[in-house]
């Protein structure tokens, strides 16, 4: 065959192909702008589009499973939130009251605030303001405008350029598109969108547990200024339940200017530090901390093996870690297991791939085999009464039960002088110490009464190690929550 004849062939071919998959996309941005005009529409057209604010405070009922005081009972806590957003100059105010329902004297409060440059933590009860990278437009309110469907239409409106229609599914009896998009500050958002009214019934994300999603359920939709909403929320994660809307109130394009103002008299505290990237500190000779974002550990190099504390999920990125920076091969044989909460047992799959025994208490060994999801052997388990004792005394463990945990296992770096706990004293300040509570007295005494000679605190939540000294100033300064007399969400809590 002529070579130019089949050059003409070809091109004539491509440009077929090219044609068709040009209609192809041209048919699949026309289903798409078809749905978000839908929701558009729905929510409001161009009162919608046109936000300046959104002011919504939510009374809702938290499920505490896998973080409740006792791996045997589900807690109930009860919450106000107040989000104030800034649409028109991108500021993200979030203040938020929680405690056990009932029990209006035993509250925590929040105060984040991204003012259009920085993020601040705001704490009320030392009065002092401190800037947070970690804190952003998308990530002040802790995702809680997630719970809001109104604001993920106009996410997606603003996001149409990157959604696609990616199927079709029932929600109860009505039909849905399932579309999904990327909004700037977000991760991957897939809604489900009703063909009847146009209304997002439901959010689907991945969870930051392996194989897990969070949904989010939106109903009861009603008008306020002409732009919809729904009234009740309803959220799972990984199929347990998270959250449910009690009640909800809303304003939109409210002048917000006030809260984002900061308090009077507050001094500025220590920046949070920067945990982005994996980091390795030597605590002694053979101890080292190593960690990322939430989640650190602690390792000692016993001779022939490696002893850890601190199961957050990337058990194993933190242990090579570690390896890399020894230069070492030895394997990690003992992994103590602080406490039966979801996320410092996110590790314990990793564990268990890397053949280590799982120090624990007996309690807790249910719950470290449902998360773990792989088959567990009775004798992978050393189970510690009151305490423990590895490594001819090198690491030594104590129970120290306490009000965030019924059982919680505290160990101690014997060589580097050093105690590592997991959701009991830490702080990620680059200075300063955090208040005392009770519980932390009952840690002193639990340490003197086994003869620690603890010299530095480590956390699992942390990358900053503290000072004995700093212990003792955190138990001069008992900190007592308070919920600011300006701030009309703690009226609603009685």
């Amino acid at each position: 065959m002529n070579r130019m004849f089949t050059l003409g062939l070809l091109a004539v071919s491509l440009s077929g192909f090219t044609q068709v998959a040009m209609a192809a996309n041209a048919a699949a941005d026309a289903v798409v702008d078809k749905v978000v005009d839908k929701v558009v529409m729905a929510y409001g057209g161009k009162k919608l589009t046109q936000i300046k604010s959104i002011k919504v405070v939510d009374q809702f009922h938290s499920f505490r499973g896998g973080q409740s005081v006792s791996p045997a009972q589900v807690d109930l806590n009860r919450n106000i939130a107040s989000v104030v957003l800034d649409v028109a100059n991108q500021r993200n105010s979030f203040r938020w009251v929680v405690g056990e329902t009932g029990d209006k004297d035993n509250v925590y409060t929040q105060h984040q605030v991204f003012d259009g440059v920085d993020g601040l933590r705001i704490e009320h009860g030392d009065q002092t303001i401190s800037r947070n990278p970690g804190i952003s437009y998308t990530s002040a309110d802790r995702r809680q405008l997630l719970t809001l469907d109104t604001h993920l239409a106009l996410l997606l409106s603003k996001a149409r350029g990157n959604a696609k229609v990616v199927g079709k599914a029932f929600i109860g009896d009505a039909m849905h598109d399932i579309v999904e998009f990327q909004a700037d500050g977000y991760q991957k958002m897939t809604v489900y969108v009703s063909r009847d009214n146009g209304y997002v019934s439901r959010l689907k994300q991945p969870d930051w547990l392996p194989n897990s999603s969070v949904l989010y359920n939106f109903s009861n939709h009603t008008k306020q200024q002409g732009i919809v909403y729904a009234e009740n929320s309803y959220v799972s994660r990984g199929g347990e339940p998270q959250q449910s809307s009690v009640s909800r109130t809303i304003e939109f394009n409210a002048d917000v200017d006030q809260y984002f103002q900061r308090p009077k008299g507050f001094s500025q505290s220590g920046e949070s530090l920067d945990f982005s990237t994996m980091t390795v500190k030597k605590l002694a000779d053979n101890v080292y901390l190593a960690g990322q974002h939430w989640g650190f550990s602690v390792f000692v190099d016993v001779g022939d093996h490696f002893i850890g504390a601190g199961g957050y999920i990337k058990l194993k990125d933190r242990f090579a870690a570690v390896q890399k920076f020894a230069s070492s091969t030895k394997p990690l044989k003992f992994q103590v297991v602080s406490h039966h909460h979801t996320d410092h047992l996110a590790g314990m799959k990793e564990a268990v791939e890397m053949g280590v025994t799982l120090v624990a208490k007996k309690a807790h060994v249910e719950r470290i085999r449902s998360r773990a999801e792989v088959p567990i052997a009775d004798e992978r388990f050393l189970l510690v009464d009151q305490s423990y004792s590895l490594a001819g005394g090198k690491v030594k463990i104590i129970d120290v039960p306490n009000g965030h945990s019924t059982h919680n296992l505290v160990t101690y770096f014997a060589d580097a002088k050093t105690i590592f706990t997991a959701d009991m004293y830490a702080s990620r300040a680059v200075s300063g110490v955090p208040d005392g509570y009770e519980g932390l007295v009952d840690l002193k005494a639990k340490m003197q009464a086994a003869g620690w000679q603890v010299e530095h605190l480590a956390a699992a939540h942390s990358g900053r190690v503290m000072s004995a000294a700093q212990f003792e100033q955190s138990l001069q300064s008992m900190g007592k929550a308070v919920c600011p007399q300006d701030w009309q969400i703690c009226k609603g809590y009685n």
